[in-house]
Formats: structure tokens, sequence, C-alpha cells
């Protein structure tokens, strides 16, 4: 979903687009000019081609050499196309060619004027009641919308779309129809809006596309499945979005599209690193290493050598993991050095094509009138130094700017690494202090012989030790989030070094679904867990044969319980303990809840 593909979505929307303007021969060699541009130059330069109207082989060869970034070549006959030929007997190859028009501007960023042509081809359908067409522009003009991230307007013109398509039947051609799904599907994600819509809208697509046997469109409905099962279901997605990637990864292999394929890789990569499966994810990744490495796809390789750093990284092997998020750096840099040069190579050429323009004009005015010939000559003479002259200056300024944004990128690049290393710090030393404070309090508990203040130090031992493991586990991960399992499993072993429960291990029993607190909840619910623990060791086993405590966690909850007997959650005790819990809630926003089971007493802390 990234912009810079965004470009050449027109492809999609012009080849499902309904064949209402052209023969079959036509449509074949227009998928051609699509997938394979340089065949299609190739058929032409051998005459293999089949007869074809004047205006249906400039539309071709416009497509092939967009697909080929010869915009300058496209834009000359796209411009040719609008001056020369007659569209009055063929609709369909009008529209297409407004659309063609449209994308050739949004590919310098032109937006606001790629829209013109788009409206214009919309006021001809709704004048000629061409339904058919005017739904294919409908989808294009929402995909620019989309661009543009005016997803609102984008999806009010797909709405008008999916109305002409509802209102015409049936009959209604399929591959729009699946085209049309499949596109709100994409804005509809980007809006985050109801999963249960948005993957209704995939399955359908889905459908369509493999009745039509169009696994392009088959396999990027998969993706997008596997993407909004990963981030939104409410439900454990882990299955079901790892088979669609692996589909979408199948069907794009089968038709030889190596590109999207990679992505698919990476999606499902990014799944494992999710998941901690760090030797699947390089597994997925390596065996395309070479392609990769070989191909020409500035962005697909930042993505591609970032994942194989954070999957080395996950595998402790922190050489590769420096050596790919480093080659990703790079790749990001050169990305956004490739954008501003190709950007500036259009608008040189945009400059030499007015320039072009200009000499024809003096060309004629000079065939016309043969003794202004010298005075003719004199002004082309000038009008291309001055050219020059402002072709040099804008070089410069270019080049100054790309040097100013390169300085930029390193300085900010700097501040990131400084922030990142402060806070690694401030957690460091705060951990530091904490250690010592505890420490204190354990040497001033030797020397304390009131059983009551003994226990109470122990007590305020382990509530800084509690606050200490936190910021511990924060500057050795390096994160924003807590690793709960590891944290709980730490607070466990410190509670129980302190008190003994007649020499008898306690089990631990965790079950955490989807919970990671970040930074504002991390200590208040540590200090909860903490005081239960604490009570659990301190009252609850002297009498059992099998000590165990139960924590289970969710997004929105913690419940805790020990095996041993219950004890008395009266509102007004005058438990430190009990009392600390209620304070800590209060910070979360939380309730707290005791619940007799069993004999047992369970605690839950609930919040929204």
């Amino acid at each position: 979903m990234r912009k810079c593909t965004f470009y050449f979505l027109f492809i999609s929307v012009l080849l499902f687009a309904p064949p209402s303007f052209a023969q079959n021969d036509f449509q074949n060699l227009k998928k051609i000019a699509q997938n394979k541009p340089k065949s299609l130059l190739s058929l032409f330069e051998n005459d293999e081609t089949p007869s074809l109207k004047i205006q249906e082989q400039t539309f071709l060869l416009s497509i092939a050499y967009q697909q080929l970034g010869d915009y300058a070549k496209a834009d000359s006959l796209i411009n040719y196309a609008f001056a020369e030929y007659s569209f009055e007997q063929d609709s369909g190859l009008y529209i297409n060619y407004l659309m063609l028009l449209s994308n050739q501007r949004k590919i310098i960023s032109d937006f606001e004027s790629s829209l013109t042509p788009l409206f214009e081809a919309i006021e001809y359908c709704t004048k000629n009641k061409d339904t058919l067409n005017l739904v294919s522009v409908y989808i294009y003009l929402s995909e620019t919308y989309r661009a543009i991230d005016k997803f609102d307007l984008g999806l009010e013109y797909l709405e008008k779309a999916e109305q002409l398509v509802e209102h015409y039947g049936e009959e209604f051609p399929q591959e729009t129809r699946a085209n049309l799904y499949n596109r709100k599907a994409a804005i509809l994600i980007q809006q985050d809006a109801d999963f249960d819509l948005i993957s209704a809208l995939s399955f359908k697509t889905i459908a369509i596309a493999s009745q039509l046997g169009d696994k392009n469109l088959e396999a990027s409905s998969y993706n997008a499945l596997g993407f909004i099962y990963i981030n939104k279901s409410p439900v454990n997605p882990d299955t079901i979005a790892k088979q669609y990637f692996l589909n979408a990864i199948q069907l794009w292999d089968d038709i030889g599209d190596d590109i999207h394929a990679t992505n698919a890789r990476l999606n499902l990569s990014r799944y494992y690193n999710r998941h901690q499966e760090y030797e699947k994810g390089l597994s997925t990744l390596l065996p395309i290493h070479e392609m990769v490495d070989n191909s020409d796809w500035i962005w697909e390789k930042g993505g591609y050598y970032e994942m194989l750093g954070r999957l080395y990284y996950g595998t402790e092997d922190h050489r590769l993991a420096f050596l790919y998020t480093d080659k990703a750096k790079e790749k990001r840099i050169q990305l956004s050095e490739s954008q501003y040069d190709k950007r500036l190579a259009l608008l040189s050429i945009k400059h030499n094509l007015q320039q072009q323009k200009k000499e024809v004009q003096f060309a004629k005015l000079e065939t016309k009138n043969k003794e202004d010939e010298n005075s003719l000559l004199y002004i082309t003479l000038i009008s291309v130094f001055t050219l020059a002259i402002i072709i040099f200056i804008f070089l410069i300024i270019s080049l100054r700017q790309k040097r100013q944004l390169r300085e930029h990128q390193n300085q900010l690049s700097q501040v990131v690494l400084q922030k990142e290393s402060l806070l690694k710090e401030v957690n460091h030393r705060v951990n530091n202090n904490l250690t010592i404070l505890s420490s204190l309090l354990r040497l001033q508990s030797g020397s304390v012989k009131s059983k009551e203040a003994k226990e109470s130090l122990q007590d305020s031992q382990l509530r800084i030790q509690s606050i200490s493991l936190i910021h511990k586990s924060l500057y050795q991960d390096n994160n924003d989030q807590l690793n709960f399992n590891i944290y709980l499993k730490n607070l466990f072993s410190s509670i129980q070094g302190l008190y003994r429960v007649n020499t008898i291990a306690v089990r631990l029993n965790i079950s955490v679904k989807e919970y990671e607190p970040n930074l504002k909840e991390s200590v208040p619910v540590g200090m909860i867990l903490n005081e239960l623990m604490t009570n659990s060791f301190k009252y609850a086993f002297h009498s059992v044969e099998e000590p165990a405590i139960f924590i289970s966690a969710t997004t929105n909850s913690i419940r805790y319980h020990d095996n041993g007997p219950g004890f008395e959650t009266n509102q007004n005790s005058s438990s430190l303990g009990l009392k600390l819990i209620s304070i800590f809630a209060i910070q979360l926003d939380a309730k707290v809840s005791y619940q007799k089971i069993d004999q047992m007493t369970q605690t839950t802390i609930e919040w929204t």
C-alpha cells in the first residue's frame, strides 16, 4: 500500500475495464503491454501484431513506454493521440486515454492536475450513459484520492460505483465487480474500518478471481486478508494469517510475479518475527536473497534487509543484524534520492519538450517568411542559451538541495540514536539506584531484631525490586513495552528467594494472551502483582502440600489466585497491601474485585 507503487495501479483499473471498445486481440495485447512491455515493443518491431487501428497501436505503445519508465515517449504519444485522432466511434478507447493521461501526471506527483482528465471522463460517460466505463473511472478516481490520503472522497466514489453495479444486475462484468471489491477493501483498511466488512469484501474478490482464473487479484486479496487478520482480528489470528500469506506467495510464484511474491514473503516473515519464530522467518527470506540482491527494487530491498536485521537480532546474531540494518538504511537513503532524481528528470523532459515545440513553431514561421530568417535564428539561439542557463542554475540548486537533505537525514539519525541511548541510560541508572536502595534495606533488615520491623523492611525491599525489574527489562530489551512473561518469572524468583515455604517449591502458572504493558501501565501492574505474590508467600502456603500461584492476563484484565485458603477482603481493612492495590488500580483507571472460588480468593483487575 505504499504510495511509490500507486503510480502504476492504473494498470489494474485498465485491465479490469470492460472490453466495450476493442476485440479480444487488442485486450490480450494490452495485458502484454502492462505486464511485459518489452515483449510488446518486440512484436511491433517485427510487425507481428494483428490488424489494429492506429489509435489502438498508439495506446498500447503509450502503456508500454510508461511501464518501462520512458515517460517522454509516453507523453509525446498521448499528446499526439489527443491532437490528431478522433474518438467519436470508440468512446471506450477515449476514456482509457483520459485515464492514461491522468496517470502520466500522477507520475510527477501532480495529483491536482491528474484529476482533470478523470472528471472529464465522468462527464463524457454520464452524457453518453456509458455505465460500464463510468464504473471503471469511479474506481480509478477513488485510487487517486487514496494516494493523497483523501479516503472519504475515495470511498464516496467507490460507493457510487457499487450502486451502479447493483443497479446493472448480474450481467455486469465480473472482472470489474471483483476489482471494485478489492479497491474498497484496500481503502477501508486504511480507514481502520470494521474487520468483518473488510474480510467479507476480500473473500468476495477471491471467489470471483478464482472463478476467472485471475491469480494476481486473488493473491492480492489473500495478502490483504493476512494483513487484517494480524492487525485487526478480535481473536488469535496466527494460523489463518500465516496460511493467507502462503496462498498469496504460491499464486504470485505461479504467474512469475517476483516482486509481489517478495512483498508477501516479507509480510510472512513479519508474522514470524512478531511471534519470535526467527528461524522460520529467515527460512522464508534467505531462499530469495540472490534474486533480491540482483534486482533494482530499491524499496523492496530496504524492507528485505531491515527484516533480515530484525530476525538476526532475534537469533542474537548481532553481527548480521548490524550488517543488514545498515544496508537497509543505505537503501532508504538511496530511495529518497532516486525519487528526487526521477522527478527532476521528468521536469527536465518537460522543459525539453516545451523547447522542442518552440523550435517547431519557429521552423514553420521560417518557411512562411524567408526574410525573417535571421531574426528567427537569433531568437532561437537566445532562447536555447537562456534555457541552458536556467537548466544549469536549476541543476546547481537541486544538487545543493540534495546535499542539504542528506545532511538533514544524517542529523536526524544522530538525534534518534542519542535519544535512544539516553533513554536506555536513564532506565539503567534508575535500575542501579533502585538496586542500591534495595541492598540498603536488606542490610538494615539484618541488623533489626524486631520481627515486625524486619518483615516491613523485606516488604519494602520487594516493592523496590519490583520497580527495578521493570526498568531493567526496559533498558535491556531497548523497548517501550514490558515482556510480561519474563517479568512475572523474575518477580516470582525474587519473592521466592525471600520467603521460603517449608522448603517446598511453589509452582507458577502463567497464561498471557496478547498483553504487553506499556510504560504507563508497567509500574502499577508490577506493584499490584508484587503485593499479591508477597501475600501468597507470607500467608497462603503454610498448610498446603503442593503450593501454586495462577496468573492470567488479557488486553484488558488480570486475574490472580493461589491454592491456599482465601483472605478477608474487607474494604475497610487496615492492610497496607490491599490499600496499595487500590491505589495502583486507580492509576490504571481499573476496577479491583475479589471473588471466593472453592475457599480460595481470586483477585481480578479490569480496565477498559
